[in-house]
């Protein structure tokens, strides 16, 4: 197995276990901030806050790790009409645009989250840095593309050698 290979089933392995132990929290802090509200009328608005946020995390966290399963929603309605190597093509096209399209926006992210920084902008309830959950966006984008670029990789590779998917 390669060193790139290794390097990225161990960016994987991480990801997936941060976003199940954040995952898991988000589920039950939601649980515990429900009840809260049921049996006393009011909830813990920092752990809203922090709920909020961890979604925000989870969510883009997600996005990245989906691009490895193929399990972003994606218009099939021509995969079906065309042939495995013509299926193939439009697999590499649409990575392409994705991976351009992320390319595109991370300098973007980047500058939101060092103004963020720079300003020094807090959340309202527990008083953490903002510019550390702005902070997921480009690391999700670049993610998405180190995935977008492996995955084209591979559809290289098949059409190359003229595996059928």
């Amino acid at each position: 197995m390669s060193v790139m290979k290794k390097l990225y089933d161990l960016l994987c392995g991480f990801e997936k276990v941060f976003f199940s132990v954040l995952f898991l929290f988000l589920s039950f802090a939601i649980v515990a901030e429900v009840l809260m509200r049921k049996m006393t009328a009011n909830g813990f608005p920092w752990l809203e806050e922090l709920c909020r946020y961890s979604f925000i995390v989870v969510s883009f966290l997600g996005s990245s790790i989906a691009v490895t399963s193929d399990e972003h929603p994606r218009m099939t309605a021509l995969h079906s009409v065309v042939g495995p190597r013509a299926r193939l093509v439009l697999i590499l096209v649409s990575d392409v645009i994705c991976t351009l399209f992320f390319a595109y926006m991370i300098p973007f992210a980047l500058q939101q989250t060092g103004n963020s920084y720079l300003m020094g902008t807090l959340t309202s309830t527990i008083q953490l840095p903002l510019f550390i959950f702005f902070a997921v966006v480009p690391l999700a984008f670049a993610g998405m593309i180190v995935r977008y670029c492996f995955r084209m990789w591979e559809t290289v590779k098949k059409l190359r050698g003229g595996a059928e998917t």
